[in-house]
Parts: structure tokens; C-alpha cells; sequence
């Protein structure tokens, strides 16, 4: 997990290796490592990712 965000914050456009999720979670982009995932809140004004939440797929989108 944290090499995949290693790479995500390498990227130019950190978007590209993402998926834009919906509803509730509507500006939250979602990277799939493995069973994994991590949920991003993305500021381009100030070149932030912000990390909200990491946990196993089944978990994840429950919390919200």
C-alpha cells in the first residue's frame, strides 16, 4: 500500500491511475491495490493527496 502511494504522489496527473467514485463518496478517488483499497481526496490547488481512509475492499465503503 505504500508504495502504490508512493507512485500516485509521483504522478503528474494523479487522477490517471484512479477511479472517481460516486454518492456519498462523490470527490473521493479510489486506487485498487490487491484486495486493498485507498481512498483519496485530491487538492490540486496545493499539490495535496490526502489520504481518507485504507482498508480491505470488503470493509472500505462501509465506513462511510
Amino acid at each position: 500500500v505504500f508504495d502504490e502511494l508512493d507512485e500516485i504522489a509521483k504522478l503528474e496527473d494523479p487522477r490517471s491511475r484512479g477511479k472517481a467514485l460516486t454518492g456519498n463518496l462523490a470527490g473521493v478517488w479510489r486506487y485498487r491495490v490487491g484486495d486493498y483499497r485507498i481512498l483519496c481526496d485530491i487538492n490540486d490547488g496545493r499539490l495535496v493527496i490526502l489520504v481518507v481512509d485504507v482498508a480491505h475492499r470488503r470493509e472500505v465503503y462501509k465506513r462511510r
